[in-house]
């Protein structure tokens, strides 16, 4: 028995003696055979792995009300169906909505949000007096179906950003239980990376403050150096900031800096007050001018802080020395900060020096980093002053991002990852980058009609050096495309292409 249904059933004694107690006038073993079945079906349904979706009586003040409980995201989509589709608003105020955002204080509530444990799994109405026979009969005949119906596993088509936000609102709403559920369910499906599962559970770990957890992962050396999205960044803050002192100060953050380096380059990618001070303490560690880091921290609006006031009035005032700095000095410096990850410091050095050339290079790495108020308007500056033409070929001569991380197109990785010269190392890398990206090649225009090429030339030739992984891979890729609208021939092509390679062998 897996441990969210153990957890449900070691709670439903004491939720059952807490739910039919005052103010519901209704009582466990009450000799009321139509109650007593209620219970005993709520009792079955817990059993079973995971916990179903169980519905509860009130008599409150002489009215009937219907507690509905899910305990999962998908459980509480199909419950507010089956409760649209059998109780409806004839007889009862049931609108569709659960009491999220909207609690009364009731004590039966707060009790039956506690078991199900997020607002959003529980849905409350009230019956019409002269109903509540036909409601209830309803009731039972909706309980009996979700007894009959077979347990059904999470639905790896759901579409990435809805599991996402689910996962995001139950962090939002301190929910643990239904973010790490959320989390398992998006770490199974074989359409997020490993990078990204990774990102998604140290944001979880630290949206309750798991700290401990956090610091033991094994991977955080690892996730400390890659490339990550601005959630994930600031998870590592938070983590960071816990080690400090409250108000932190410079001379604490000095060892906390050495592990964890530029965790947040830029104002644009704050995200907490964890993160903010953070930002302010990194940038102090390096010199960097109070003043003008107070200002940076004021268009932000994070300046406001009670930590960063402290930590911002706790250094001396600075000389600024920028205006008295030879113009090699600044770009010095601006190289400096590039290359230590403190893009906006950057951003204001490269503003002090001439409009030039010979910086345009360094003005698109920073502002490629930090899109804040002050980098676009350096970037303006720039372009007013040497013209589009010359914006252009510098960013042809840029070398971009994608290109450094996705060298090759979808067709020429899928030819060398069923090549019989590929390295161990080489396959690892094709391997994680197609799953990162293949889908979005495929739906670029013209892109399952390439691949299907590269497939047919893997197949047409001497035939694959091997299978495994990369036909595991292509069936992935032909299933993703499915459940993404795509059109009926691409499928179909992709699909004939795939079944041809898996039979070469």
């Amino acid at each position: 028995m897996n441990k969210v249904a153990e957890t449900v059933l070691q709670r439903w004694p004491s939720f059952r003696d807490t739910f039919f107690a005052p103010p519901n006038g209704l009582r466990v073993d009450s000799g009321i055979p139509a109650l007593d079945r209620l219970i005993a079906t709520a009792g079955d349904l817990l059993i079973t792995e995971p916990s179903n979706p169980i519905v509860l009586p009130a008599v409150i003040g002489g009215t009937t009300h219907y507690f509905a409980l899910a305990f999962t995201s998908e459980q509480s989509r199909e419950l507010r169906e089956l409760l649209q589709s059998h109780v409806g608003t004839t007889w009862t105020d049931f609108d569709g909505q659960s009491v999220h955002g909207r609690t009364s204080g009731d004590p039966l509530e707060q009790a039956a949000v506690a078991f199900a444990g997020d607002s959003r799994h529980v849905y409350r109405f009230r019956v019409a007096d002269a109903a509540r026979d036909v409601v209830r009969d309803s009731i039972q005949t909706l309980l009996g179906s979700i007894m009959a119906a077979p347990q059904r596993e999470a639905r790896i088509s759901l579409p990435i950003g809805r599991l996402i936000c689910d996962l995001t609102d139950a962090c939002a709403a301190g929910a643990e239980e239904a973010a790490r559920e959320a989390y398992s369910i998006l770490a199974a499906d074989h359409r997020v990376s490993e990078a990204n599962r990774l990102f998604l559970q140290v944001q979880v770990l630290a949206a309750f403050e798991r700290w401990e957890n956090l610091e033991q992962h094994s991977a955080l050396d690892t996730l400390l150096k890659l490339s990550r999205p601005s959630l994930a960044s600031d998870a590592l803050a938070r983590l960071a900031m816990s080690k400090l002192p409250d108000p932190p100060d410079l001379v604490a953050f000095g060892p906390v800096a050495t592990r964890f380096n530029a965790l947040i380059d830029s104002v644009s990618a704050i995200r907490s007050a964890a993160g903010a001070c953070y930002y302010t303490l990194w940038a102090l560690d390096a010199g960097e001018s109070r003043e003008k880091l107070r200002q940076r921290l004021t268009a932000a609006g994070w300046s406001t802080d009670p930590a960063i006031a402290a930590v911002l009035g706790a250094v001396p005032a600075q000389a600024m020395e920028l205006a008295t700095s030879s113009v090699a000095e600044l770009r010095r410096g601006a190289k400096e900060a590039i290359e230590a990850g403190r893009f906006d410091a950057a951003v204001d050095i490269l503003s002090e020096l001439p409009i030039e050339l010979v910086d345009l290079p360094a003005v698109l790495e920073a502002v490629s980093q930090t899109f804040t108020a002050k980098a676009i308007a350096l970037l303006e500056h720039h372009r007013a002053h040497h013209g589009d033409e010359a914006m252009r070929r510098a960013l042809s001569r840029a070398p971009a991002v994608e290109s450094q991380i996705e060298p090759a197109t979808l067709p020429q990785k899928l030819v060398e990852l069923f090549s019989t010269s590929i390295t161990t190392h080489r396959l690892t890398e094709l391997v994680a980058s197609i799953e990162r990206t293949g889908l979005a090649a495929l739906r670029m225009p013209g892109g399952t009609e390439a691949t299907c090429q590269a497939i047919r030339a893997v197949t047409s030739g001497d035939g694959p050096g091997h299978l495994s992984p990369g036909i595991d891979l292509c069936i992935d890729l032909v299933r993703d495309l499915k459940t993404s609208d795509a059109a009926v021939d691409d499928i179909r092509s992709l699909s004939y292409s795939v079944l041809e390679l898996w039979a070469s062998r």
